[in-house]
């Protein structure tokens, strides 16, 4: 099934500043409009006698001129009178000439942010992060990373890092140092600190991220099943809303039982679906969190993205730009990718309505997805590609 993208024609300043002052409409009621203007499109089939009747409606109500687009047959008329612009579209839409009739509302452009490198994070248009944004770039929302390490003084994490919260599930300590950088990647693809001027932008501009490190240690940054349960079983009790875990293990119980309890307490875990490129059939399809495959930039599973059907959804997970150590950032492939950032738009759900619950953010996800392979939850995108837009819409 082909790819849905929400378009938005952007109104740049120089756009809105053609508007004179008198004829736009503010109005504390509702949004902008263009004064003494409405839209409408007359209805299909419409007899001469109609048109005829409609014209005398219009002049009725001190039309002054009218043009009418050849696509799209949509008709944008002036009237003498100015405020009345609601009132006469609603003459319009009840006398049954038109199919529909509207003000000439003006829209903003969506929110896009100010991060230089944003223009390089394909994935962002891909799920529609900017009309997601429009609703929400996040706040108050306690997240957790469960990952190789973090780098707290990234000038992109810093500011979203519950630094106060830091664990290391490996020794009990709260030494999080990245022991190869992936942590700072995952954790930049969920909350990189957005329109600050500065890198890229993550899905939530604003976040609390607990950092927890698993890495075995400095030098191996792989990671226990038993710690990466630990690390979930801390978010849980330290209350995150969303987990992401970019590791393998989605098909081993210990998981499942950790992941359960994180969702007993109202939290939701987000886990990378392996890059092997292969199908895992006898993967168990674990209910109590979910996996995440990769697309590219053309919403194609990515080659490496491993499937099952433990595959619940799929976001974008090639050639994602973010945070890396020492101030810098990178181009990353990889499932592990993919996750935080449909665990980003998990916490946008969050952000814009506190109180969801664990089954609503799931069902919203699941329902809002974008249906790109077989028809129906499949085995190679789960329930399709991740739609933040849509997403953050369902939850409020």
């Amino acid at each position: 099934m082909a790819t849905i993208k929400t378009k938005i024609k952007l109104l740049t300043a120089s756009t809105l500043l053609a508007f004179s002052v008198s004829h736009v409409a503010h109005s504390a009621q509702g949004p902008k409009l263009k004064e003494g203007t409405v839209i409408y499109k007359i209805a299909a089939n419409a007899s001469n006698d109609k048109l005829k009747q409609l014209n005398a409606l219009l002049n009725s109500q001190g039309l002054i001129s009218s043009t009418t687009t050849e696509g799209s047959q949509l008709t944008t008329a002036t009237f003498k009178s100015r405020g009345r612009e609601k009132a006469i579209a609603t003459i319009l839409q009840k006398s049954g000439y038109v199919e529909f009739a509207q003000p000439d509302f003006i829209v903003e452009p969506s929110l896009q942010p100010n991060d230089p490198s944003f223009s390089n994070q394909w994935h962002h248009n891909n799920i529609n992060s900017q009309q997601a944004w429009d609703i929400t770039t996040g706040s108050n929302v306690l997240v957790a990373v469960c990952d190789s390490g973090f780098d707290a003084n990234h000038p992109d994490l810093a500011a979203n890092l519950r630094t106060d919260l830091a664990f290391n599930a490996q020794d009990g300590s709260n030494y999080i140092f990245d022991a190869d950088g992936h942590g700072t990647g995952t954790a930049g693809s969920l909350g990189a600190v957005g329109n600050n001027a500065t890198g890229v932008a993550g899905v939530n501009w604003n976040v609390d991220i607990i950092p927890v490190r698993v890495a075995i240690s400095d030098t191996n940054s792989s990671a226990y099943i038993s710690t990466m349960a630990k690390c979930i079983e801390y978010a849980a009790d330290n209350g995150a809303r969303v987990v992401n875990l970019s590791y393998g293990g989605i098909q081993y119980a210990a998981i499942d039982s950790a992941a359960q309890y994180l969702r007993s307490k109202g939290g939701l875990l987000f886990m990378s679906a392996g890059n092997d490129g292969q199908e895992f059939a006898s993967y168990p399809d674990y209910v109590s969190f979910i996996g995440v495959g990769a697309t590219d930039q053309n919403d194609n599973r990515a080659s490496f993205s491993s499937f099952g059907d433990y595959v619940d959804l799929t976001a974008p997970g090639v050639s994602i730009r973010t945070t890396y150590p020492d101030n810098r950032y990178i181009n990353y492939s990889g499932t592990s990718f993919s996750s935080p950032i449909a665990a980003g738009v998990a916490a946008l759900m969050v952000s814009a309505n506190p109180n969801i619950t664990v089954d609503e953010i799931e069902a919203g996800l699941f329902s809002t997805a974008v249906d790109i392979g077989a028809t129906g939850d499949d085995n190679v995108f789960g329930h399709g590609l991740i739609n933040a837009a849509a997403a953050v819409a369902y939850a409020q």
